[in-house]
């Protein structure tokens, strides 16, 4: 149909379409080129050829700001953060959280699930962990998400329909909690939450993680939710960094000999020197190594928040509004 237009009409779409590919590049811009009362449709058509000539203005900017911007970039990439997101066009990791190109390492699928047994997820989680040796896994759901709103149906939608019911199973597993709430977007909201919660579980569960955890490689998963509505970050309260957080049965045995060994050694060597202190100090130092002993062994607060949904209820509508503390 375009093809049959004027050639003054396609040319107001091309400069319609340069705009666009500028806001979301540099948001900085955003009010200067697009009003905010006149918002773009997102329908507008958008050339292959355009998109070539978007890329050349993106990347003759960066230039004209620092000549060496891409020559540095090309030499190393050492970003501290693997985002695991929605591949949802609405949640561009890099913009949303103001960073720049090779600061972030990504993997986006269909509403965030981390699985056990998907090979290209632990494959981008192995090299992240391992060879860019991140810092921080961010695994960030989003409300709103029509693969979660998809799950909690019975319409079948084709091959899809095998990985929402990764999806499902969370449900299944928080029927009760979930179904207190009347279906829409309070019970939507929670679900997505709630998978959130299971992909930071299945996250601290790999070898991969562990491993790094026991040779001491500074690393935490975070659960976060991203709104589309306000365009801003919830955490979930999940910041999890070690083993001791974890639930036994999902901690392999040589990791769990080695922090018991851990354990003793550092009692062993804290009595050594308490040996030339007092006895009052003595026996402070004996209190808090068995206060810090019988934390390690209460059951993790990763495994209560994703089996039982209290904590999430308490971080969700406050007072008709979406509460942005930590739960």
């Amino acid at each position: 149909m375009v093809s049959f237009l004027p050639r003054v009409t396609i040319f107001i779409f091309c400069n319609v379409t340069r705009t666009i590919s500028v806001r979301l590049m540099d948001p900085v811009q955003e009010t200067a080129q697009v009003p905010v009362n006149k918002p773009v449709v997102s329908k507008t058509y958008i050339s292959i050829d355009q998109l070539f000539d978007n890329n050349k203005h993106w990347a003759e900017k960066h230039t004209a700001r620092n000549p060496n911007f891409f020559k540095d970039l090309a030499q190393q990439q050492k970003p501290e953060i693997l985002w695991i997101g929605c591949s949802d066009s609405r949640v561009p990791s890099t913009q949303i959280l103001q960073l720049k190109p090779g600061q972030v390492f990504t993997h986006r699928n269909i509403a965030n699930v981390i699985t056990h047994t998907d090979l290209n997820c632990l494959s981008v989680l192995s090299y992240a962990v391992e060879v860019l040796r991140v810092k921080h896994i961010i695994v960030c759901g989003h409300y709103g998400c029509g693969g979660v709103a998809a799950a909690e149906g019975n319409k079948q939608y084709g091959l899809i329909d095998n990985w929402l019911r990764h999806i499902k199973d969370v449900y299944n597993n928080n029927r009760e909690a979930l179904e207190e709430r009347p279906p829409g977007k309070d019970r939507t909201d929670l679900l997505v939450e709630l998978n959130v919660a299971r992909s930071v579980a299945n996250v601290c569960y790999t070898t991969i993680v562990q491993n790094a955890w026991a040779k001491g490689q500074e690393l935490d998963i975070q659960g976060w939710t991203y709104s589309i509505e306000d365009g801003l970050i919830r955490s979930l309260g999940l910041n999890i960094s070690g083993t001791d957080q974890l639930d036994d049965i999902f901690v392999f045995e040589n990791i769990l000999n080695q922090t018991v060994v851990e354990s003793h050694d550092l009692r062993s060597s804290t009595l050594s020197i308490a040996s030339t202190t007092s006895p009052d100090e003595r026996n402070q130092l004996i209190e808090k190594l068995d206060h810090i002993n019988h934390d390690t062994d209460e059951a993790s607060p990763l495994w209560q928040l994703t089996h039982n949904t209290d904590k999430l209820r308490r971080s969700s509508l406050v007072g008709g509004k979406r509460a942005t503390t930590e739960c």
